[in-house]
């Protein structure tokens, strides 16, 4: 047992009561490291306790020193980027006048997974049956053999198939998927998702122009796990650092939120080829908070719908390829590239390097050299122009209710 305390200051006379969750960030599960049945999550108190690398004062200080070409290229681009958009600014969505055809394209990446694909398209066909307008599905299928889905194309000949020998990663599955989808509202889907039969009926009724994604409610199908994954998304900043967090739904009414969860949302179609970069987060994670942040930044909204039900087995393929520190050190890597990409007046770019000076060299080592350079500056000049400032992004605040 670890006991603790914190006060919270109250200010003011008539305040409402709080909702306080308590999440951990590292979990014990004997099962998935062959020490019984037991799939609870356990143990968080000694696994935080026992997880810190041992500080290197050296190799913080040589990561500290190896950053100062990209801190002083950053001010630089900002100066120009400032300039650039004085002169210059994107439209905003309520300046755009858009209207849509009937139809909804569902895009697939798969990487041999071939149980858990089966069970999507399967429940996809049950889905699409709820739904009254055309659908087409697009199954992006990379870094495995053909020949393992021929019997999956003969049971669903109507799915367009696309074959590629090398892995592409998220994005790039996606981006070559979005190059064929014929719709002007595309949904993606994890191949390790389920869709209840009304989950694409439920979201597409919010379709709206001033929309740009609808995300599904994720549950987890091991119901024995904390629901981490929701798809009822936030985001703030602590420390000078950005965090994401899904929040519990507590009711079933469709919310705005911060972004939608690439694995089981819908998206206009043109509006995702625009907010793509698909080599920027490669291979996964931190690519759909960016198109959520970029969509606030045009005026378009987000929307949470709890009615359109997912079910969603975590990692599962990303799991077989990566080992989890590899899978961490990815998900650090992004979420410090997305700040440095699109934060330009909140957070503390101080803040931003410090922790990637103190972070494992995997990590540190990326951004040293031209690639990471350029890829920041992609992003931060995308900013400069863009209608809303950082600080109107963050004032729209999601809710649980």
């Amino acid at each position: 047992m670890m006991p603790f305390g914190m006060d919270f200051a109250i200010q003011g006379a008539n305040v409402r009561p709080w909702n306080v969750e308590f999440r951990t960030r590292f979990v014990y599960r004997p099962r998935d490291l062959g020490a019984g049945p037991d799939s609870r999550d356990l143990g968080f108190a000694l696994t935080l306790v026992s997880s810190q690398a041992p500080f290197d004062s050296d190799l913080v200080e040589r990561q500290r020193l190896s950053l100062r070409p990209l801190l002083a290229a950053i001010r630089g681009m900002d100066k120009l980027g400032r300039a650039i958009g004085a002169r210059f600014r994107r439209r905003r969505a309520s300046d755009q006048a858009r209207s849509f055809a009937a139809g909804v394209s569902v895009v697939i990446p798969e990487r041999d997974n071939v149980a858990e694909l089966t069970a999507c398209l399967a429940a996809l066909s049950a889905s699409a049956r709820h739904w009254d307008e055309p659908v087409e599905t697009l199954a992006v299928v990379n870094g495995a053999a053909d020949w393992r889905y021929r019997e999956l194309q003969v049971l669903y000949p109507e799915v367009r198939w696309q074959f590629h020998a090398e892995p592409l990663g998220f994005g790039g599955a996606i981006k070559l998927g979005l190059r064929r989808a014929r719709y002007d509202w595309v949904y993606l889907l994890n191949s390790d998702v389920v869709l209840e039969e009304d989950a694409l009926a439920a979201a597409g009724r919010h379709r709206d122009p001033s929309v740009f994604s609808i995300a599904s409610q994720i549950l987890l199908k091991d119901a024995t796990r904390f629901r981490d994954e929701t798809n009822l998304t936030s985001l703030f900043i602590q420390d000078g650092l950005v965090i994401t967090h899904d929040l519990i739904p507590r009711s079933t009414r469709t919310v705005e939120h911060f972004y939608a969860g690439g694995g089981a949302s819908l998206f206009q179609t043109g509006l995702l080829r625009q907010f793509l970069d698909a080599e920027a987060y490669h291979p996964f994670y931190w690519e759909d908070v960016e198109w959520g942040w970029r969509a606030r930044k045009l005026g378009y909204r987000s929307l949470f719908c709890a009615e359109s039900v997912a079910r969603h087995t975590q990692r599962a393929t990303i799991a077989r390829y990566f080992s989890p520190a590899e899978i961490e050190t990815v998900v650090e890597r992004n979420r410090l590239l997305f700040q440095l990409r699109n934060f330009t007046t909140v957070g503390s770019l101080d803040a931003v390097a410090e922790a990637i000076a103190r972070a494992r060299p995997e990590v540190a080592g990326y951004f040293v050299g031209w690639p990471a350079l350029g890829c920041v500056a992609r992003g931060r000049l995308w900013n400069h122009v863009a209608p809303a400032s950082d600080e109107e992004v963050l004032a729209i605040t999601p809710s649980a209710s």
